[in-house]
């Protein structure tokens, strides 16, 4: 099996949790979901990820050293997905590369120069045939 991000998030708040009614709780998905998860994880990791003590389900010991790298890592792709940040082409310090035919050179490259100029002046343009 091949992790998914789906797997990774199920995993975190199975680690959290230690419960996978509480997870599928969590998640908004069904027992069975996470418990299907599990097993994949399981199969993946060559690991029980949670074994039962008692009356309480509790991380082994590779479950419990995937803990905080892998919440840091989702807390991050979190951030990175829902920062919304904003296009500034005057930080834009790119070159854009465009093909055209010669007979259009004379025609766009003028204009088109003038506005990147203004509006991006870190950005470059190459034009190639």
């Amino acid at each position: 099996m091949s992790l998914s991000p789906n797997h990774l998030v199920v995993l975190n708040v199975l680690l959290i949790t230690h419960s996978v009614s509480e997870t599928a709780r969590r998640l908004g998905l069904t027992q069975s979901a996470i418990s299907h998860t599990l097993k994949g994880l399981r199969a993946h990791y060559g690991d029980e990820i949670l074994v039962r003590i008692g009356d309480r389900m509790l991380p082994t010991p590779l479950a419990e050293s995937l803990r905080q790298p892998l919440g840091a890592a989702l807390r991050q792709l979190n951030d990175v997905a829902t920062t919304r940040q904003r296009f500034d082409p005057a930080s834009i310090e790119r070159t854009y590369v465009i093909a055209m035919r010669d007979l259009y050179v004379d025609l766009i490259v003028p204009r088109l120069v003038g506005l990147l100029a203004s509006a991006a002046p870190k950005a470059s343009l190459k034009i190639i045939p």
